[in-house]
């Protein structure tokens, strides 16, 4: 049983009559949560930038010389690995995170915060997937 108070705390009784309660978190620390785990994210794409750009330039040079299809499908594959890496790093890292860290990323550790399912319950694998992707479906429908 979930009761609501208006100063948005949530109290919880267990099957066992055992109440406790726990406190949302606001707007404020949850933006600020997010934004040290945007500049995580940010870190984590700019090294993988310099990491493929160091070693894109020590690959020896095809002297300008390629066939047009081979080029294309070349092109194709690099878009679409640059794809998956952005969706894994912006939509992964809460995905695995929370799910593994007990909730929690950096920033929402770093803020005292973390997720959990109604009724205080930690969250789970499914849980924290089927959440972040709703994440996913939220941005595409504001896009």
């Amino acid at each position: 049983m979930l009761m609501l108070s208006m100063d948005r705390d949530i109290d919880v009784r267990t099957p066992e009559s055992i109440e406790f309660t726990y406190a949302l978190a606001g707007l404020g620390s949850r933006f600020l949560a997010w934004f040290v785990d945007f500049l995580i994210q940010l870190g984590i794409i700019i090294a993988i930038f310099l990491a493929v750009a160091f070693i894109g330039s020590k690959l020896p040079s095809t002297g300008g010389v390629t066939d047009s299809t081979t080029s294309k499908l070349g092109t194709a594959i690099v878009v679409a690995f640059i794809v998956f890496i952005f969706f894994s790093i912006f939509f992964g890292y809460f995905i695995v995170l929370e799910a593994f860290w007990n909730g929690q990323t950096p920033g929402k550790k770093l803020l005292g915060i973390r997720v959990v399912r109604d009724g205080g319950y930690p969250i789970d694998f499914g849980a924290s997937l089927i959440r972040n992707l709703i994440r996913v479906a939220e941005l595409l429908i504001g896009l």
